[in-house]
């Protein structure tokens, strides 16, 4: 992000050329690309352009740099929202969602759009840039919402933003601490969710999930119900040498849950495995479901596996069509294959 939120004129609807750009461009024709490279270089596209979603909700997106016209925005991740909304549902109450990487707000807006079970959002995003359309997007939830302009882990104290060899966009940055940092960073636990008894993490911080769930144990064992959708970036994980088995070990050595890899939801994990020797070198989302007891819980009946056993009469978001991966409790310092 180059230009704050408040540098750019906020509009309700995309210059009608840029409309008809891509109109030519989807058509085949030529000369879409063109006419949208010549609104760009005339500053046609420097603004906020307010995108509508389902539900009331809505959305501010800077056009320039983030050229997405409403289709694409309505395409965005869809499937993978598909499948939370019927877990997070599947569940029977209400949740509050922590997007952890929020950036612009964009995915809390097409979860708070789309999983009517969202009641309450807190979402954090270090680069100061990004919050400023954050904190105005949150406005536009319709729900509960708070934007934090902090960073979130495992400590709390001052950090700063770096960028990765592989890449200099501001999606690839990751926070790393420093007594002169620019921004604060806090941990889940320090904001005291004891109260609530769902909670749905988005986590998206380029290599500090990890730390992000540390930060949050208390709040994942004291909430009813926990889910928790984290990106596997291949290239995050060379740097950091954290594998998402770990991650997953770590979540299920404090309760149970599946592991459903929402691109490929009939795929297994299997935890003794690194997890990019098991799927291709591409981005993944995973997602973490719970049930109802945790690791401390009584053990279950001889004979059932701890992955297996679910209190009597609990519903388990198994149950819905999206085809989830057991995995069983492991130590999150497991040594992998």
């Amino acid at each position: 992000m180059k230009r704050a939120f408040g540098e750019l004129k906020s509009v309700d609807r995309e210059p009608l050329l840029f409309t008809l750009a891509r109109r030519i461009q989807a058509a085949g024709l030529r000369g879409g690309y063109r006419l949208e490279k010549t609104l760009r270089n005339r500053g046609d596209l420097d603004v906020n352009v307010r995108r509508e979603l389902p539900n009331g909700v809505a959305v501010y997106v800077p056009l320039a740099e983030r050229a997405h016209d409403a289709q694409y925005l309505a395409d965005y991740e869809s499937d993978s929202i598909e499948q939370m909304a019927r877990i997070v549902g599947g569940y029977g109450t209400t949740f509050c969602l922590l997007d952890c990487g929020a950036d612009i707000g964009v995915m809390s807006a097409k979860f708070v759009s789309s999983i009517p079970e969202i009641v309450k959002v807190v979402s954090f995003e270090p680069n100061a840039v990004s919050y400023e359309y954050l904190e105005c997007n949150s406005r536009l939830l319709g729900v509960d919402a708070k934007a934090l302009n902090m960073g979130v882990g495992d400590f709390n104290g001052k950090a700063e933003l770096q960028w990765p060899e592989f890449s200099t966009h501001d999606h690839a940055a990751y926070v790393v601490p420093s007594e002169e940092g620019s921004f604060e960073v806090t941990t889940i636990d320090e904001l005291g969710l004891k109260g609530e008894k769902a909670l749905f993490f988005k986590i998206d911080v380029e290599g500090g999930e990890l730390a992000v769930l540390r930060g949050a144990k208390e709040s994942i064992e004291s909430a009813d119900h926990v889910v928790v959708l984290f990106e596997a970036h291949p290239d995050q994980v060379r740097r950091t040498g954290v594998d998402p088995v770990e991650i997953i070990a770590f979540v299920t050595s404090i309760r149970e849950c599946e592991a459903t890899v929402m691109e490929s939801p009939g795929e297994g994990i299997d935890p003794s495995r690194p997890f990019f020797d098991q799927f291709p070198d591409q981005i993944f989302n995973i997602c973490l479901h719970s049930s109802t007891r945790t690791v401390e819980d009584a053990p279950p009946p001889s004979g059932v596996s701890p992955a297996h056993a679910q209190r009597p009469g609990a519903h388990h978001p198994s149950q819905s069509s999206s085809r989830a991966v057991r995995t069983p409790p492991r130590s999150p310092t497991a040594p992998l294959a």
